[in-house]
């Protein structure tokens, strides 16, 4: 079952996949055809489109040469929306490739936890080669 894919189109995910003329789409098989029956076909452009937004396709089928090579990354383990493996996933790949990456898990965070921006303005500073405004 696709995580992303809501079956009555009301996702930020499925806005993402529509076009000039279709505000939101379906950009899995399966939520398409629990919403249009089983005999629905997926439009053709959906998976180039899922490849440019998945980050790990840029991390392993076709590694991004100009990406950056220093990451910040947070999440907050009581997150309802972001599963773990979302952030140790890249964060594994990412340290295979030699960047730098600083990833930290906010016990008890919820979505969108951003418990220590005065580290993450320091942690800017630190890799730009900038000096932090006090």
């Amino acid at each position: 079952m696709p995580s992303f894919d809501a079956f009555d189109l009301p996702a930020f995910e499925n806005n993402l996949f529509g076009t000039g003329t279709t505000p939101a789409r379906h950009f899995t098989l399966f939520g398409l055809r629990h919403e249009a029956g089983p005999g629905a076909r997926l439009d053709t452009d959906p998976p180039a489109k899922l490849r440019l937004v998945n980050p790990m396709h840029h991390l392993v089928d076709q590694v991004t040469p100009q990406r950056s090579r220093h990451w910040w990354i947070r999440v907050g383990t009581k997150d309802s929306d972001t599963s773990l493996s979302v952030v140790s996933t890249p964060h594994a790949r990412l340290t295979v490739l030699g960047d730098d990456v600083d990833t930290a898990y906010y016990g008890d965070g919820g979505h969108g936890a951003d418990e220590d921006p005065g580290e993450f303005v320091k942690w800017i500073a630190r890799v730009s080669g900038r000096r932090a405004h006090p």
